[in-house]
């Protein structure tokens, strides 16, 4: 579709159209933060300067109205950290996780999910007996029974704003996937060797996760975002065989992607390594864009036999390497990622320009790499 104007190049992309150019998406952006307060500055800022955005909206966890939070800081002898300490009070009992309090754990509050409970952090796990599944029912509690005003509201300010100039993404099942949930929830090498020796408390709990992660789907459609994002980084050859993630987590992301695609949402998934032995199982999942593809040789990416394999039928996006290129890198290095990105992906549509992740570092050198970026983007990505 060379020579349609729209700021909302991505659609385009997943769709595996060409538009004017290639579109240029960042995650986050530290060292320009200065030139917005939220989302919708950012969104503006960054189309001035000739780049996509997308923005954002969720759904909260909600907890069954019984359930009852407790949170306080705890000591140890011995313990160099304060103890974060967090308490379920369900109908059928408390649930209890302690997790230590490092220098880089970023909350005032023990988490029960994501990368930082994955780790020697955590003292004791939310999930550890029958009796907790039971207890821990009453923590997935069915969003399509809970007060939804609030994430109404937040998906119609985002969609409204957007009004097709943006790409509108929903953070889909809390931003995890089952298996990075419950590898939080219970530890990780539990549930690695509970899978393979198929533990009937470690699928009983994958099964209870992928319910509620369809429930919350079912939510989220009907405010009609563009994409709807989930994150299936623990489910790649890094940790699994490919025996064990087609017989796990095929049919849960294939019956995501079957949802959404009838209700006209495209599924967008993020991940970053492992993923190149399982390219044909995103593609027979039905998955319309895949984010993380960082390229060799500092990431693990062989961005043509991506595009190749599955380029014509899943979109791509990434390209960049976000640490050792856009953060270390020389300007020419820079510069040369891109264009070998660009040449190598974005013929006939179906590939969006990102690094494969966030940009933290905060210095002058990084801000103007990101620009070197941004104006290579801009010159050799046209169509």
């Amino acid at each position: 579709m060379t020579g349609v104007q729209t700021c909302a190049l991505p659609i385009f992309a997943i769709d595996h159209e060409e538009a004017d150019r290639v579109p240029l998406v960042f995650r986050q952006l530290i060292p320009f933060n200065r030139h917005w307060d939220n989302a919708f500055e950012r969104a503006e800022w960054l189309e001035a300067q000739g780049v996509d955005d997308r923005l954002t909206f969720g759904l909260e966890w909600f907890y069954h109205p019984d359930v009852t939070v407790n949170y306080h800081t705890d000591s140890k002898p011995g313990e160099r950290y304060p103890l974060l300490v967090a308490e379920f009070n369900t109908p059928k009992g408390e649930l209890r996780t302690i997790v230590r309090k490092t220098d880089d754990y970023d909350f005032e509050h023990a988490q029960l999910v994501g990368d930082h409970n994955i780790s020697d952090r955590v003292i004791k796990h939310l999930i550890e007996t029958p009796e907790d599944i039971e207890k821990f029912q009453y923590l997935l509690y069915d969003p399509r029974n809970a007060q939804l005003e609030g994430f109404r509201q937040e998906a119609k300010r985002v969609n409204d704003f957007a009004k097709g100039r943006f790409w509108v993404d929903c953070l889909g099942g809390y931003g995890h996937s089952s298996s990075e949930m419950e590898m939080a929830l219970m530890g990780m090498e539990r549930v690695i060797r509970g899978v393979i020796d198929e533990d009937p408390l470690v699928l009983e709990l994958l099964e209870m996760i992928d319910d509620w992660y369809m429930k919350r789907l079912e939510v989220m459609i009907t405010e009609k975002p563009d994409t709807i994002c989930v994150r299936p980084l623990y489910e790649t050859t890094d940790f699994w065989s490919l025996d064990l993630i087609r017989k796990h987590f095929f049919a849960p992301l294939r019956t995501k992607a079957k949802l959404l695609n009838q209700a006209g949402i495209k599924l967008h998934c993020y991940t970053v390594t492992g993923v190149m032995p399982i390219l044909d199982i995103y593609k027979e999942a039905g998955v319309d864009l895949l984010w993380g593809c960082d390229p060799l040789p500092n990431g693990d990416a062989d961005l043509a036999i991506m595009k190749k394999e599955i380029g014509h039928s899943v979109c791509l996006m990434g390209g960049l390497n976000p640490t050792h290129t856009v953060e270390c890198g020389t300007r020419e290095q820079v510069c040369q990622e891109t264009i070998q990105a660009l040449n190598c992906c974005a013929k006939g549509g179906g590939f969006i320009l990102s690094p494969a992740g966030s940009i933290w570092e905060d210095s002058q050198h990084v801000y103007d790499n990101v620009m070197a970026v941004i104006h290579t983007c801009l010159e050799y990505g046209k169509y």
